[in-house]
Protein backbone atom coordinates (compact mmCIF):
# COMPACT_ATOMS: atom_id res chain seq x y z
CA UNK A 1 0.00 0.00 0.00
CA UNK A 2 2.53 2.40 0.82
CA UNK A 3 4.75 1.56 -1.78
CA UNK A 4 1.61 2.09 -4.45
CA UNK A 5 0.96 5.50 -2.75
CA UNK A 6 4.59 6.05 -3.12
CA UNK A 7 4.37 5.69 -6.98
CA UNK A 8 1.77 7.50 -7.44
CA UNK A 9 2.87 10.84 -5.75
CA UNK A 10 6.76 10.24 -7.28
CA UNK A 11 4.51 10.09 -10.91
CA UNK A 12 2.43 13.21 -9.87
CA UNK A 13 5.36 15.26 -8.91
CA UNK A 14 7.16 14.02 -12.17
CA UNK A 15 4.32 15.39 -13.71
CA UNK A 16 4.19 18.72 -12.26
CA UNK A 17 8.00 19.41 -12.96
CA UNK A 18 7.51 17.82 -16.63
CA UNK A 19 4.37 20.38 -17.20
CA UNK A 20 6.45 23.28 -15.23
CA UNK A 21 9.68 22.62 -18.16
CA UNK A 22 6.70 22.66 -20.66
CA UNK A 23 5.51 25.60 -19.84
CA UNK A 24 8.48 27.46 -19.67
CA UNK A 25 9.86 25.70 -23.21
CA UNK A 26 6.56 27.03 -24.54
CA UNK A 27 6.36 30.36 -23.34
CA UNK A 28 10.23 30.78 -24.88
CA UNK A 29 8.75 29.11 -27.96
CA UNK A 30 6.15 31.22 -28.07
CA UNK A 31 8.02 34.77 -27.74
CA UNK A 32 9.97 33.43 -30.60
CA UNK A 33 7.30 32.22 -32.74
CA UNK A 34 5.45 35.96 -31.64
CA UNK A 35 8.79 37.41 -33.06
CA UNK A 36 8.90 35.51 -36.35
CA UNK A 37 5.42 35.92 -36.91
CA UNK A 38 5.95 39.98 -36.14
CA UNK A 39 8.67 39.75 -38.44
CA UNK A 40 6.58 38.11 -41.39
CA UNK A 41 3.97 40.77 -40.87
CA UNK A 42 6.42 43.53 -41.04
CA UNK A 43 7.93 42.11 -44.11
CA UNK A 44 4.44 41.66 -45.29
CA UNK A 45 3.30 44.88 -44.96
Amino acid sequence: MTNHFYIITGTSSGLGAELRISLLLFRKWGTIVEGLALGSSSFVY
